[in-house]
């Protein structure tokens, strides 16, 4: 048997010289990470708890703010300018009537607040609406391809075909993208332009819904605008 020769001196002086490049590298790595990110935007609330209920002030200035973007002018469903409710999980704002309908179909779909009526907003409902950047940025996903049958409803469209048109686009999402669609984008047009208007027993009523099976009707939302005070006086029988 030969003898296996030792292994060679470890060279110290080498492996301390490792160590300093390892710790030199590791050190110039963290700084240009932290120059990286000294100027990056931070977000304050991004640590809050988004069921938090924010103040009435907080709420009221988020919400008058997002309202005067461009793209709200309109209600998301229809032609009105007076959008007082939103639709926390939609991200969308709406009129009185708009919301009656959004309401029925259960806060499964679409979870309604008032804008002026209601005081507790969740930081989350805020964030939402903030996303959803306007009506207009919106319905480009909500209406992407409407069908000529179809037309936008207008601020005093009745009950009835204003209910069917927010079912089929939010329910049933019937207007929206499917995946692999190669429809192109139609967006939806106002019933004034496209239809004629007839004249029924419960005042302007569409041609859809005088040709459908279903009959119009009045019912909404609700929302308190004041007080009326009526004074009623005893009539008299007049004399001939």
């Amino acid at each position: 048997r030969t003898a296996q020769s030792p292994p060679p001196p470890c060279d110290t002086s080498l492996l301390d010289c490792k160590r300093r490049v390892h710790y030199l590298t590791r050190t110039a790595l963290h700084s240009v990470l932290r120059m990286a990110t000294k100027d990056e935007p931070k977000d304050e609330k991004s640590h809050l708890d988004p069921n938090e209920v924010v103040s009435v002030d907080e709420a009221r200035k988020t919400l008058q703010s997002l309202l005067q973007r461009n793209g709200n002018e309109f209600c998301a469903d229809c032609s009105s300018k007076k959008c007082s409710w939103a639709s926390v999980n939609l991200g969308i704002f709406l009129c009185t009537n708009c919301a009656g309908v959004h309401r029925s179909m259960g806060v499964h779909i679409s979870f309604v607040q008032s804008i002026t009526l209601d005081t507790k907003w969740k930081r989350k409902w805020l964030r939402t609406l903030t996303s959803g950047i306007s009506n207009d940025h919106q319905n480009i996903e909500y209406e992407y391809h409407v069908p000529s049958k179809w037309y936008k409803p207008v601020e005093d469209e009745p009950r009835s075909y204003r209910e069917s048109y927010i079912k089929a686009k939010y329910q049933d999402k019937l207007f929206r993208k499917g995946e692999g669609d190669n429809q192109t984008r139609r967006p939806s047009l106002y019933g004034k332009h496209i239809q004629e208007r007839k004249k029924g027993q419960d005042g302007m009523i569409s041609a859809a819904v005088l040709n459908g099976d279903v009959e119009a009707n009045n019912v909404g939302m609700t929302e308190f605008q004041g007080v009326v005070f009526v004074t009623l006086t005893k009539a008299k029988k007049s004399c001939r």
